[in-house]
């Protein structure tokens, strides 16, 4: 399908519209803000570059914005800055490069799936206070170092990127930390805080580097320790 048909906007029952797998370019005619029971939907897999502002209104009152991946939209929806309490977004396979300074408003965030085009984490990610789960896999990002110390932080996927130092300022949470396929040349750790004691990490993959050794990287820093 190209369009949502017309008949669904007279569906006053409807409560769950799954759109995926379809070739919808925009949602501006489907009247879906005119559905009174509809609290989710799905729009991935289709064509789709903007959400429209009767959608907009839509989402920030009723409901999440729908999974967006494997679309086109080249900027992130604004709709999804009107939902401070929205826990995950996934943006993957779309056509966005960076992501607006506006990201650091969804504090509420728990995981964020990036998989794509971006070449650029913004500094305003510090304030994802929530964040437990970063998957920025299969970009042309050259520094992930904002995530080390994200205090909730428990898994990064950064493999195949452009990163080519690990600064791994590690937070306490983080238990894997998982960046092969990348151009690694120097790999540094240091706790994130003078006062951290002990370490979740669990998992650390920098395979299919460009180290030539790791002689200036002390292994035994990664283990739990006592004062």
């Amino acid at each position: 399908m190209k369009k949502v048909p017309q008949s669904v906007q007279h569906s006053t029952s409807l409560y769950r519209l799954d759109l995926s797998c379809n070739r919808i370019v925009d949602l501006d005619d489907a009247g879906l803000d005119r559905v009174p029971e509809l609290s989710s939907s799905r729009l991935r897999n289709n064509r789709t570059e903007q959400l429209s502002e009767p959608v907009n209104r839509l989402a920030a009152l009723v409901f999440p914005p729908p999974p967006i991946s494997n679309n086109k939209f080249v900027n992130v929806p604004r709709v999804i800055y009107q939902l401070p309490s929205l826990d995950e977004l996934d943006m993957s396979f779309n056509m966005t490069t960076e992501l607006p300074e506006e990201i650091g408003r969804l504090t509420s965030l728990e995981r964020l799936i990036l998989i794509g085009k971006v070449v650029k984490l913004p500094e305003e990610c510090r304030s994802l206070v929530k964040l437990q789960l970063l998957n920025c896999r299969r970009n042309n990002i050259s520094d992930i170092s904002m995530a080390y110390a994200l205090p909730t932080l428990q898994i990064l996927y950064a493999d195949h990127n452009s990163v080519h130092a690990l600064h791994l300022s590690i937070g306490p949470g983080l238990s894997v930390l998982d960046a092969p396929h990348n151009d690694i040349t120097f790999l540094k750790f240091a706790p994130s805080s003078p006062l951290q004691i002990s370490l979740a990490l669990t998992l650390l993959d920098v395979s299919y580097a460009k180290l030539s050794s790791l002689d200036t990287f002390d292994l035994s820093q990664l283990l739990p320790f006592k004062l």
